[in-house]
């Protein structure tokens, strides 16, 4: 589980870098940042990245999108909701939430722009993590009590968004 913790940290961080020093300011944590004043930094690191690490656009629009998916993915495996006899797997979440955000964007609902690249990286890294076998037993999810595995979940959701919505 730690190392799982660990993977999500990573991959969350080199996709808000990207979104940081990569995209514009219009998304809601480039709009954090410059309310919390930490704008002639972000411009001055992100000019030099730009000029001594340019990163194929393919990098900057659409990896960001599958790395949030592959920490998902992680997040939801372990997870089921009951209802009744029935378990119904949260894995499935992680791709039926690119593909609704992806047409959002279409229908201009959210910032972006509808991209079947987008939806292609993101079905690709949810379908290794996916069929990767668990190491543990699936366990109910549940909001009360509140466990570890329902804070890591609710916070990359929290993450994610804040890439797709602004303030």
């Amino acid at each position: 589980m730690k190392k799982e913790n660990y993977i999500i940290f990573l991959l969350l961080l080199c996709s808000c870098a990207i979104y940081t020093f990569y995209r514009p300011d219009s998304i809601l944590i480039n709009e954090i940042w410059i309310k919390l004043g930490w704008t002639e930094e972000r411009k001055v690191i992100g000019d030099w990245l730009d000029h001594h690490l340019s990163l194929p656009a393919w990098m900057v629009y659409n990896l960001p999108e599958a790395l949030w998916t592959i920490c998902l993915t992680i997040c939801c495996k372990p997870l089921y909701l009951k209802r009744g006899k029935k378990k119904i797997a949260l894995v499935l979440l992680p791709p039926l939430f690119v593909i609704i955000l992806e047409f959002f964007q279409m229908l201009h609902i959210t910032k972006g722009t509808f991209d079947l690249w987008d939806i292609a990286l993101s079905v690709i890294a949810w379908l290794w993590i996916a069929l990767i076998p668990r190491r543990y037993p699936a366990v109910p999810f549940q909001c009360y009590p509140v466990t570890w595995l329902s804070y890591r979940l609710v916070g990359v959701w929290i993450i994610v968004l804040m890439a797709h919505f602004s303030g």
